[in-house]
């Protein structure tokens, strides 16, 4: 009996959505060797090696802050954009209760913070969902609308991961700080890639994420101005 023997041939894909992820350079890859080879200690402990972690640590942290023009001490390091925003919007509402229970968003945030909201109401606290236009912007008149006296909070993404829509968080921040309003931004899509001021837009905290600018995965900062009370 006689077998036919199928060839399969080998079919390779060009993966082209970077958008999604990316791949670490080799700039990366070398840094990461270098730091856990030679930068292993506890960053908190204070013998020599702990206190040469930590001085990479602050390294970082001024560098990432240059980027945003922001404050070193406003930077906190997590396991990636979900964390970040989660960590960043849960501190700064629960470090501002006192001030009202009034939070918004859209109907489009990245699905960590859409199910943060959706258990933030199963908390008591009111959720306004502001819609988007036919090209995924918000209509600047419906934030302005939407603000209440015991407004806390709005976090508006900079960049939709869907679509590409880049939101005007110059415009956002400018009215939410005339309304003494914290603003959050998911930056996870844009980081890297469009200039990001937190100064000059008014931005109170913002996400990011490693892996959408040829990083590590499982790495992610969260900025919180220092100025703003929050809780851990």
């Amino acid at each position: 009996m006689t077998r036919d023997i199928v060839k399969v041939r080998e079919i390779r894909m060009i993966y082209l959505d970077h958008a999604a992820t990316t791949p670490m350079r080799q700039e990366a890859l070398d840094a990461y060797h270098e730091v856990a080879k030679n930068f292993y200690g506890n960053a908190s402990s204070l013998h020599d090696i702990g206190t040469k972690a930590n001085d990479v640590l602050q390294t970082c942290r001024t560098q990432l802050a240059k980027l945003i023009n922001g404050s070193p001490e406003g930077i906190y390091f997590t396991s990636g954009g979900t964390e970040a925003n989660i960590l960043a919007v849960k501190s700064l509402i629960d470090g501002n209760k006192d001030r009202g229970n009034h939070l918004i968003t859209t109907e489009v945030e990245h699905s960590s913070l859409y199910h943060l909201f959706k258990q933030l109401e199963k908390e008591g606290y009111s959720v306004t969902y502001l819609s988007i236009d036919a090209s995924g912007g918000i209509d600047i008149d419906e934030l302005k609308d939407a603000l209440q006296d015991n407004t806390i909070l709005a976090s508006i993404h900079h960049g939709n991961a869907e679509i590409g829509v880049i939101q005007n968080i110059a415009a956002i921040g400018q009215i939410l700080h005339e309304a003494n309003v914290i603003f959050h931004t998911d930056c996870v899509q844009t980081f890297g890639n469009i200039p990001i001021d937190v100064q000059a837009n008014f931005i109170d905290s913002l996400s990011v994420s490693s892996h959408k600018i040829y990083g590590p995965k499982g790495t992610g900062m969260c900025y919180i101005h220092p100025n703003v009370s929050w809780i851990e």
